[in-house]
């Protein structure tokens, strides 16, 4: 059931991204953001796991007005599994912004959808003989405030907000089991815009 909802967001919102060439405005602009973010909420199955940091780096282009689209990479730092282990995760993805028209506050919609490696530490691994990486997707929104204009760029702060789900599997002995790590991720960070 999981899995179904994983892949009706990433076929959402890759028609979402179709749709990006019919905007006008400020078509072909970059869009960098680098952020820093906490995950207060995180649960691996069925169990809670350690809160933790993870650092984001992402770009986009401007596909108009209300559309970014683009591409990032992550990591997640090491989290605590209890009785398992740690993980930790670096996930590869695209990415696709939509900016609410008319609003005072430059208010955003994300969608993220790709690939995460996935490692596990000696006391993780314990007769287990792989582990593999999986689905990455995050649902969420955030702010994007800007507070410097020069003549060819723009600085803004990021405030960003999603609920972040990991998937992979482990191998132990000859059998196969889908894991899942799941977290409200809240981020801060700078963008540069030019």
């Amino acid at each position: 059931m999981k899995l179904k909802h994983q892949k009706g967001m990433f076929i959402l919102i890759l028609l979402m991204a179709s749709f990006a060439p019919l905007q006008a405005g400020e078509s072909g602009r970059i869009h960098t953001v680098t952020s820093l973010g906490f995950d207060p909420v995180s649960r691996y199955g069925s169990l809670v796991a350690g809160t933790g940091i993870s650092l984001y780096q992402e770009v986009y282009i401007g596909m108009g007005k209300v559309i970014q689209a683009g591409v990032g990479l992550g990591t997640l730092f090491s989290r605590e599994i209890p009785e398992e282990g740690s993980l930790s995760w670096q996930p590869v993805y695209g990415s696709v912004k939509f900016f609410i028209p008319q609003s005072e506050v430059p208010f955003y919609l994300k969608g993220c959808a790709g690939y995460a490696f996935v490692q596990g530490n000696n006391a993780f691994m314990t007769g287990k003989t792989d582990l593999r990486g999986g689905l990455y997707t995050v649902l969420g929104g955030g702010v994007d405030m800007p507070f410097y204009y020069g003549n060819t760029v723009r600085f803004s702060f990021i405030f960003d907000m999603g609920y972040t789900s990991y998937s992979g599997e482990v191998k132990q002995g000859e059998r196969e089991t889908g894991i899942s790590y799941n977290t409200m991720n809240v981020a801060a960070g700078l963008g540069m815009r030019f």
